[in-house]
């Protein structure tokens, strides 16, 4: 049987947070989604000031992102 490493709640907050950090660094806003390697959705922050309909694009990509 292979092995997978799998992502848990924590490292995908982890994720979140990290690139949020970064984001307002830069001044700039987004919405960050996390998924895990079957592409089911972990995390999801939209910061202040994004647009809500970056929700489902951002959602999708990080779907599609799965191997």
């Amino acid at each position: 049987m292979k092995f997978e490493p799998t992502l848990g709640h924590d490292d995908a907050a982890a994720a979140v947070d990290a690139i949020r950090a970064e984001l307002v660094a830069r001044g700039r806003t987004a919405v960050v989604a996390v998924a895990d390697s079957h592409g089911e959705l972990m995390a999801l922050r939209r910061l202040a000031g994004a647009p809500a309909s970056s929700v489902a694009v951002a959602s999708a990509k990080a779907r599609t992102a799965a191997p």
